[in-house]
């Protein structure tokens, strides 16, 4: 009884090798994902690039031309603000009305006090001072910093001045 049984059992085969193509599904989800995650970060840092460019290059030239006076500071801001903020009158503004766009751009607990606006606003038309420039200068530093590019929410002129 036992030869018998032992008779009708075959000899061991070799499993076949295994092959490296065709895949498996589960590795083409995984090629599938990885590529799927390679686009969105590039998309994502293209927008993210193309989107701070503007504010970069004024932080460059902030901090490599030395402004001398409050009028080239305030064009350089200008430039950014027309960039960032277009349904806002940014052309319009001057003095105090722009250093209240500026003041009211940036988050609350990132604005200067009342007194350094006023400082500022008044050595705007009058004779500069260095103090009053320096001010205004680390004021547009926060606000290129700080306020641009606008949050979605500051997007489309909810800062109306």
């Amino acid at each position: 009884m036992i030869t018998e049984a032992l008779q009708q059992l075959h000899d061991i085969s070799e499993a076949d090798t295994s092959q490296l193509w065709p895949l498996a599904w589960g590795w083409w989800i995984v090629i599938l994902l990885t590529l799927l995650t390679f686009a969105l970060t590039r998309y994502g840092w293209r927008r993210y690039s193309q989107r701070h460019h503007v504010r970069k290059q004024a932080l460059n030239a902030l901090k490599t031309a030395h402004v001398r006076r409050a009028t080239e500071l305030t064009a350089l801001c200008k430039r950014v603000a027309l960039h960032y903020f277009p349904t806002q009158p940014i052309e319009e503004m001057t003095g105090p009305t722009w250093l209240e766009f500026m003041q009211q751009t940036l988050p609350m607990h990132r604005q200067i006090d009342q007194n350094a606006l006023n400082l500022i606003a008044q050595s705007m038309y009058g004779p500069e001072q260095e103090q009053s420039l320096s001010e205004y200068q680390m004021l547009a530093e926060r606000w290129l910093r700080e306020a641009v590019p606008p949050r979605n929410s500051a997007v489309g002129g909810s800062h109306d001045v």
